[in-house]
């Protein structure tokens, strides 16, 4: 059912450092196919910086800055 495979695809998506690749190959036996489901990691680490002007006053800060790290697939 080609629905479930394209789900199966997107939920490995979802995760940003997989990089799945789908194929339909002839199989040995008639009137079948194999699908090749491969995936190629990338870089688990991310890391995001944020500044924003969202601060309640000036005695607490005008503005906000952030950073945040993490790691993919643990």
């Amino acid at each position: 059912d080609v629905l479930k495979i394209d789900t199966l695809v997107s939920n490995f998506k979802y995760a940003k450092s997989n990089n799945i690749d789908v194929s339909i190959e002839p199989s040995i036996e008639e009137d079948k196919s194999n699908i090749v489901i491969t995936n190629k990691k990338t870089n688990p680490f991310k890391l995001s910086l944020g500044f924003d002007n969202y601060g309640e006053n000036n005695e607490v800060g005008k503005y906000r800055y952030n950073i945040s790290a993490g790691v993919e697939g643990l």
